[in-house]
């Protein structure tokens, strides 16, 4: 059974490259998003294995959107979110306290990325 992802990012190319590469493992399906506001509505009634997302977004930016699905008592509380931005200082300030967050400076090198997703998730 694939590992199902969302993914979240206001650039709809980074989505979309996170989907062709996650998805040519076989291992995961990938849910494309491009608003922090839409993924937090997603987050309240699909359970994911792994949240990958921007920070730096508008309306509501990567640590909001973390912030908002660990206060929420819905499926994806305690899931894995893994920021893939090139805010790691932000990301860090804004998310401290919070637990299963995990950090990847932009740009991505596609084999550093699958480390990381099976790190996380395991496999």
């Amino acid at each position: 059974m694939l590992k199902k992802i969302l993914a979240v990012d206001d650039e709809a190319n980074i989505v979309e490259f996170l989907k062709e590469a996650l998805e040519s493992t076989n291992k995961y399906y990938i849910e494309k998003c491009t608003s922090g506001s839409v993924a937090e509505m997603l987050s309240k009634s699909i359970k994911y294995q792994l949240i990958v997302s921007d920070y730096k977004m508008p309306h509501l930016n990567g640590a909001e959107l973390a912030k908002n699905i660990r206060n929420n008592d819905g499926p994806n509380k305690d899931v894995p979110i893994l920021f893939a931005s090139s805010y790691e200082q932000a990301v860090l300030e804004e998310t401290k306290g919070l637990s299963g967050i995990h950090f990847m400076n932009k740009p991505l090198l596609i084999k550093d990325l699958f480390q990381k997703v099976e790190e996380i998730i395991g496999k």
